[in-house]
């Protein structure tokens, strides 16, 4: 993760990398007593108050890039404390939405525009029946959308709504285990699944599937999506458990690099997280 102040920050299962161009700070969940509240980061965003929110397997650490210290708001719920947060996505107006396992989704805001005193608010999420969230985004025109392992969301009026959108792989879509997502530059959305990648258009209402393909050089590396980035020129870089996938989206084809541990000149690992 890129911070407004350009420092590079890096999740690890062992706790918080900061790398400054020249060296790297390692915070770990024993480095002071309200620092990290575990040290499997899973996910970051940074506010509009230069907090930059931690997502651990065990809930959430808040770190000031301004003043260097972590610091834990009273007014988080005990269950958000406790809870294994897998996505973080960091809103216009300030707010943070926080996704978790076992069915959990918060949305939580600065009270008068005071970045310590904030108001968590948990998204009702009974239809999920304990489904794990895995990730959450807003995208253009304000619409929150939502991932999860009983398949695609929003949240409506405080509270999840399905997601219906059109297309001949609708059936497939509505129950995929969606494990990430991702607005690309164009307006597209993605949803990265553990059994392919499917891409909304909203300028045409178009659903598209990219369905993984063992014999097939040109397509996914591995039917688990991990994660989705994109690269300036409008590149998709897709991370699955088979390696690094590159979509280009002028001519529709994939390209990827495998991870080999035995090998140099290439990724250590086939897990791209």
């Amino acid at each position: 993760f890129l911070d407004s102040q350009r420092f590079m920050w890096f999740g690890t299962w062992n706790g918080l990398c900061r790398y400054d161009g020249y060296s790297f700070k390692v915070f770990q969940k024993n480095d002071a007593q309200k620092g990290l509240p575990d040290n499997f980061v899973r996910a970051i965003c940074e506010d509009k108050f230069k907090n930059l929110w931690i997502g651990t397997a065990h809930g959430i650490g808040i770190y000031n890039l301004e003043t260097g210290q972590f610091f834990t708001p009273d007014s988080l719920p005990v269950i958000l404390e406790h809870s294994a947060v897998t996505g973080l996505c960091c809103d216009q107006n300030g707010g943070v939405w926080i996704a978790a396992e076992k069915g959990h989704l918060f949305h939580v805001t600065p009270e008068s525009g005071n970045p310590r005193d904030l108001v968590c608010t948990q998204i009702e999420c009974e239809m999920l029946f304990n489904a794990d969230v895995n990730a959450v985004t807003v995208v253009r025109g304000g619409r929150v959308i939502v991932g999860t392992a009983a398949g695609p969301f929003e949240v409506v009026a405080g509270r999840l709504a399905r997601l219906q959108l059109p297309g001949d792989v609708a059936g497939l879509f509505d129950t995929a285990n969606i494990l990430c997502l991702f607005e690309s530059a164009s307006g597209d959305w993605w949803f990265g699944t553990d059994n392919g990648l499917f891409r909304y258009r909203p300028t045409t209402h178009q659903l598209t599937y990219f369905a993984y393909q063992p014999n097939n050089t040109n397509g996914l590396i591995h039917a688990t999506v991990m994660s989705i980035a994109e690269e300036s020129q409008g590149t998709l870089l897709i991370g699955t458990l088979g390696g690094l996938n590159f979509f280009d989206p002028a001519t529709e084809t994939f390209s990827g690099i495998v991870g080999r541990l035995d090998e140099n000149g290439t990724l250590n690992n086939e897990f791209v997280n």
